[in-house]
């Protein structure tokens, strides 16, 4: 909705111009990548930024989910990454494997309770 506006805002500010609908296209496409950009400037920023420290941090969880992941079953593997990687709902999770949302519910609510203990977390 802001890109258009940003069209029709740009349109309504010069009278003059012909082809008004390829102009506020041209408008918007500009908008959208003169934004886009922005927002890669600002990641590649942080990431040139971040220190050695962090990439160290990142190896060891890394390790730490591969030996996470290694424990627990193929259910349970499916089921955490639908839902922590994939961001599926149980409602989406459950409609994709066929079973009931309560029973994924419950088996979700125990695999987080077993990684905290594995991890030593508080609850």
């Amino acid at each position: 909705m802001d890109l258009v506006s940003h069209g029709v805002e740009k349109v309504m500010g010069r009278p003059f111009v012909l082809n008004k609908v390829a102009y506020a296209k041209k408008c918007i496409r500009n908008k959208f990548f003169d934004e886009r950009n922005r927002k890669e400037d600002l990641v590649s920023d942080l990431q040139i930024n971040s220190q050695l420290s962090d990439l160290e941090d990142v190896m060891i969880k890394k390790s730490e989910v591969k030996d996470i992941l290694s424990r627990l079953g193929p259910e349970e593997r499916e089921l955490l990454y639908l839902w922590a990687v994939e961001d599926y709902t149980l409602k989406e999770i459950a409609d994709e494997t066929g079973q009931p949302k309560g029973t994924l519910t419950s088996r979700l609510f125990r695999l987080k309770n077993k990684l905290r203990e594995k991890n030593n977390e508080p609850r």
